[in-house]
């Protein structure tokens, strides 16, 4: 193992240890189980897709045909290829580095931890949504980078990631969103009322 490699890892340990066992707070706590589930943003999905389909008739469903391509090329990505060609354990399973992880979840996934596909995924969904709708949603197509960054933070916090899982998961699923944002501005952009 290379001494950059070793360098990389013992950072990447002592910013675990930070944030899921020293930067805690017991309200936090409670929340970060929900707040990284898909569950409890449903509504604001299921509003957002409304809104466009009566915003922009038949071409939001252009978008959202984009929108499930983005997700889909992002997670094959990160779960199918990334992460069994790293087969990296994740800090709630990883007996051998005694990182005494805090798991605020049930069970710890037994899939492998590099990279995060919940931060591949909600940072490939904030840049295509920042690609595609920050004209029509100016305020929302900021906000929704704070969303994806919570949510990376929050697989740390829990217990399910290390830092550097989710940073190359942010980093992945960014480029994998402005891609196909970008494709779906040239050949089908959002215009109002386009048949």
């Amino acid at each position: 193992m290379s001494d950059f490699w070793l360098l990389l890892q013992s950072g990447d340990f002592w910013l675990f240890h930070l944030i899921n066992r020293v930067w805690t707070f017991e309200g936090l706590d409670q929340v970060a189980p929900y707040w990284r589930s898909g569950r409890i943003w449903f509504p604001a999905y299921a509003v957002l897709f409304c809104w466009l389909i009566y915003r922009f008739r038949v071409r939001a469903l252009g978008w959202l045909l984009m929108l499930a391509v983005t997700i889909t090329t992002s997670d094959q990505l990160s779960s199918f290829l990334i992460k069994f060609w790293f087969e990296r354990v994740r800090p709630c399973n990883d007996g051998v580095n005694h990182l005494d992880a805090r798991l605020l979840l049930e069970v710890c996934p037994s899939s492998f931890s590099f990279t995060s596909s919940h931060a591949t995924n909600h940072f490939a969904f904030a840049a295509f949504f920042y690609m595609t709708l920050s004209q029509h949603l100016p305020i929302a197509a900021r906000l929704i980078w704070w969303w994806a960054a919570s949510v990376a933070y929050l697989q740390v916090y829990v217990g399910v990631h290390f830092p550097l899982d989710v940073t190359a998961g942010a980093l992945l699923g960014t480029v994998v969103g402005l891609l196909w944002g970008r494709c779906t501005q040239r050949f089908w952009p959002l215009t109002s009322g386009s048949p």
